[in-house]
């Protein structure tokens, strides 16, 4: 029986280089459309937030981009897309450049001006935590601004808060009706003035002496975008997302500070991303401690468990924030780890420099 003889082909090369630069081709389109749509996005930041608002829910997954980042640079460099690897690299110093990323931290330089001011918001709902209580009497900074803060024996109004007051001896303490924000400042300089401790006053100023030199500081905490009623499903949340209250409290901040004549600090919860539109508006007026000596990301929420989700979910926003005037320099910030509130702190090492 005859047997058909078998033909076999070769690959044709010039089949299979054809097929090699499309895919490169393709890898690289992906990647220019990927670093030019974050780019966009980054600058009209301020438009998008204005009309549609909740995005501001999604500001803190900023890691997406970032992996989809590394998955688009390990595609481009496997099929050799130079020109991809060029535009993703270009897009990651830019964003790296902006937030600070790339800064890397400073040690703190002590000298006989310096001082170090914290803010932490404490959850305290009825009582300040026994953890926060020791980490506190230890003494963690010369200033502590605390939020949410509810002192113990609260329905008592005490003058202070007894087992920190060797710590720190000066303190003044906002009373606000059970549910809202009240600030407690403690500090170990002279507390001269006092302003804001209203029940309802979004913030309280003090004026301290600071080796002999008088110095502001503004004790923040800003209502939640939310209403009082917190939903569990997202589409809830978007639902009531609203950033008006917030804002012009921000705003009413802002236009206090205009007429402060004393160097001050201002620091505390925002309840606002860095990613917000509202924190340039804040940035043109006074200097972000963290982005100035600080490195990383500055995420200070959520810390725990507390926050009510799930405990391997790390931080993701960053709420909390230390600002000053420009008679006032930070030397190094950083965040601390937490002591138990859902919220990390914020501690900067300050002194004055020349302007």
């Amino acid at each position: 029986m005859d047997v058909a003889p078998q033909i076999q082909t070769r690959p044709d090369p010039l089949s299979s280089e054809n097929t090699t630069q499309k895919r490169r081709a393709g890898c690289t389109l992906t990647c220019l459309l990927f670093a030019v749509l974050v780019m966009v996005g980054w600058f009209l930041r301020p438009l998008i937030f204005n009309v549609f608002p909740p995005i501001g829910l999604f500001s803190g997954l900023w890691f997406i981009p970032l992996f989809g980042m590394l998955v688009l640079l390990f595609l481009a460099l496997w099929w050799r897309a130079w020109l991809g690897v060029v535009a993703l690299g270009i897009m990651a110093l830019a964003a790296g450049f902006q937030m600070r990323l790339l800064q890397l931290p400073q040690e703190a330089i002590q000298t006989d001006s310096a001082f170090s001011v914290l803010t932490m918001n404490v959850a305290a709902k009825n009582a300040i935590k026994e953890t926060t209580i020791g980490w506190l009497q230890t003494s963690p900074a010369d200033v502590i601004l605390l939020q949410e803060s509810f002192p113990p024996g609260y329905g008592q109004f005490p003058e202070q808060i007894e087992s920190l007051v060797a710590a720190y001896p000066e303190q003044r303490i906002q009373y606000t009706p059970l549910g809202y924000r009240g600030n407690t400042t403690l500090s170990v300089f002279p507390i001269l003035e006092t302003e804001g401790f209203e029940p309802e006053s979004p913030f309280t100023r003090v004026v301290l002496t600071i080796n002999e030199r008088p110095i502001v500081i503004y004790n923040v905490s800003l209502a939640t975008p939310f209403s009082e009623l917190h939903s569990d499903d997202v589409l809830s949340l978007l639902q009531e997302y609203d950033t008006t209250r917030r804002n012009e409290q921000i705003q009413t901040l802002l236009t206090r500070l205009e007429s402060e004549t004393l160097p001050y600090i201002v620091a505390g919860d925002f309840n606002m991303n860095d990613l917000d539109p509202m924190y340039d508006l804040i940035a043109a007026q006074m200097t972000d401690s963290f982005r100035e000596s600080g490195s990383g990301s500055g995420v200070t929420w959520p810390a725990s468990s507390f926050s009510g989700l799930p405990e391997f979910l790390p931080p993701l926003f960053r709420l909390d924030y230390i600002w000053h005037s420009a008679e006032l320099c930070t030397t190094h910030t950083e965040v601390p780890e937490g002591t138990g509130s859902d919220h990390l702190p914020v501690r900067a090492e300050f002194d004055w420099c020349e302007v």
